[in-house]
């Protein structure tokens, strides 16, 4: 259809503001909810969707978790998804033939601007 698809960002209290606010994702399709995780495999972290719904409270670490983080200083409608297990990683956006995918991608420097992180909210 080309519209993409519709996030629903989960916010959660705080333990590390310094961190960003912690978020979860979820997508509605054909009447299901699904999650968004991320997991290893063959060395890689891959972002996943499952079946089910984002839990109410998170103690502690979860696959989960992303911190909200401005995507620059002077723009204060973008933002970039660091994964809470793995500092560096954030959600990025990869064109893959006519579709643009989720996934993790390393941060060489922490002032590194990367468009492809960027979500607009």
């Amino acid at each position: 259809s080309g519209q993409g698809m519709h996030f629903t960002i989960h916010c959660y209290k705080s333990t590390t503001p310094s961190a960003g606010m912690p978020v979860a994702f979820s997508v509605q399709l054909e009447g299901r909810s699904y999650y968004m995780c991320c997991e290893k495999e063959c060395g890689q972290v891959v972002v996943r969707f499952k079946e089910g719904e984002v839990p109410k409270e998170i103690p502690g670490e979860s696959n989960i978790i992303f911190f909200k983080k401005t995507f620059t200083s002077c723009c204060s409608r973008a933002f970039k998804f660091e994964y809470s297990l793995e500092e560096g990683m954030y959600l990025a956006f990869e064109q893959e033939g006519y579709l643009r995918k989720l996934i993790l991608k390393k941060l060489s420097r922490k002032d590194e601007v990367d468009e492809t992180m960027k979500m607009n909210l």
